[in-house]
């Protein structure tokens, strides 16, 4: 069965660097971050991330910026590259393709914000066409 999708949101791509040394195009979105009860901020730039589930800031944003205290925190149970493990999170109202939703944050030991599918991938109804990441990528590759 064939069915047409149209658009309402089209992500910005740029281009990356793999750790091995591969170039390849990330989708990324203007986000801002407020904590629940607090009306502390951040702006940033969040990699759309469809392998993650949730959201996700820097653990040394949340401490620093934010002053949460990363061992009172709840925690998630995930499932990482590496295996199974455990993220503190708290609760953020967050801002991305110009929607605002409270979302469950992770705290994660990286330098990356990701804006993970939830909520906002059901929000949005964000997919990925496999097709449209190939072209973009065999523009990078072959240019």
């Amino acid at each position: 069965m064939a069915r047409t999708v149209q658009y309402d949101v089209e992500l910005p791509y740029r281009p990356a660097r793999t750790v091995s040394g591969a170039w390849i195009w990330e989708p990324y979105v203007d986000t801002v971050f407020v904590l629940q009860g607090s009306t502390k901020s951040r702006k940033g730039i969040a990699l759309v991330d469809s392998g993650a589930a949730w959201c996700a800031m820097p653990r040394a944003i949340a401490a620093d910026w934010f002053d949460i205290d990363l061992a009172s925190c709840p925690v998630e149970h995930v499932m990482g590259l590496s295996g199974p493990t455990t993220v503190p999170y708290s609760t953020f109202r967050v801002k991305a393709f110009g929607l605002w939703a409270e979302a469950r944050v992770l705290l994660i030991d990286s330098s990356l914000y990701l804006i993970g599918r939830v909520p906002f991938f059901s929000l949005t109804g964000i997919g990925f066409v496999e097709d449209q990441r190939n072209r973009a990528n065999n523009r990078i590759l072959h240019s």
